[in-house]
């Protein structure tokens, strides 16, 4: 095993402070910070990351699962599953300096027999590709088809609508359940009204053939903590009209015409949901 030193010099390299590079979206797991107290890395994101692992950590039995996680970032799901639930993972992730960085946190915590990070996204064909896995997440990167990757088959928003539809089909032949979040926009381009996040993403999700077991959502834009929501309870789950303030730059959350909350990003307005194929 490399010294300390070696690997914490390494993780400086990949993932120090540079808040431009995709956002510095996601955060550190704790057992990575009290290794590498000192790295340079900041995050810039809401800090969603410990509510979203909640209210998945509530939901399922994680334990030994194995586990494909699409758009891994820098690994906290996959690190925290390894580590924590002894779950085998493969993670995909096309910054290829994430990718790189979530392999060395992995053997510097000890987990990388159980840990696979590939420099590399997934489209649409490829797919059918992947290995079969007990747990398949995706979160916040099928709003980037059309605009990032597979930019020939999500063409305006109904287009996109047939893609998700598609895409989450095929994901559905992969894994028994899927753990999974997207947003409504793509740049200026508005692919389902923001306050109609629950219903669109409910019909998307049974059209691809998944079964909703539940839905999380941030009832408290200030406390961005998830509530839980059966799928016959989807009227209740509480959706933001989200703007831009073109003045401050932030983010407003509007709800029954008053501002329930301000962020620099419209995350905290995304359900999250567990689905069974």
């Amino acid at each position: 095993m490399k010294a300390h030193a070696e690997y914490s010099s390494t993780l400086a390299g990949l993932i120090g402070d540079n808040s431009e590079r995709f956002g510095n979206y996601q955060e550190l797991p704790e057992f990575v910070k009290e290794i590498f107290p000192d790295l340079p890395y900041s995050k810039s994101q809401l800090s969603l990351d410990l509510p979203r692992w909640n209210f998945l950590d509530r939901q399922m039995d994680l334990s030994g699962l194995s586990v494909l996680e699409i758009g891994s970032n820098l690994g906290y799901f996959c690190l925290r599953l390894a580590r924590e639930k002894g779950c085998r993972i493969t993670g995909y992730e096309p910054i290829a300096d994430y990718a790189k960085a979530s392999e060395v946190m992995a053997e510097a915590c000890g987990i990388a027999d159980l840990c696979e990070f590939k420099a590399e996204g997934v489209s649409l064909n490829e797919i059918d590709a992947l290995p079969e896995a007990s747990l398949i997440i995706e979160l916040n990167v099928l709003h980037h088809a059309g605009a990032v990757f597979d930019k020939d088959l999500a063409a305006g928003p109904e287009g996109w609508r047939r893609y998700a539809v598609d895409r989450l089909g095929k994901l559905r032949r992969k894994g028994r359940t899927l753990f999974f979040q997207t947003g409504n926009s793509r740049g200026d381009e508005t692919l389902f009204p923001s306050n109609r996040a629950a219903h669109a993403m409910k019909d998307i999700l049974e059209e691809a053939g998944w079964r909703i077991l539940s839905v999380g959502a941030v009832a408290n834009p200030d406390n961005q903590e998830y509530s839980v929501y059966g799928v016959g309870e989807i009227d209740q789950v509480p959706v933001y009209d989200c703007r831009r303030n073109v003045g401050t730059g932030m983010v407003e959350y509007w709800r029954d015409g008053k501002l329930a909350g301000q962020h620099i990003t419209g995350l905290a307005n995304r359900p999250v949901w567990i689905c069974e194929a």
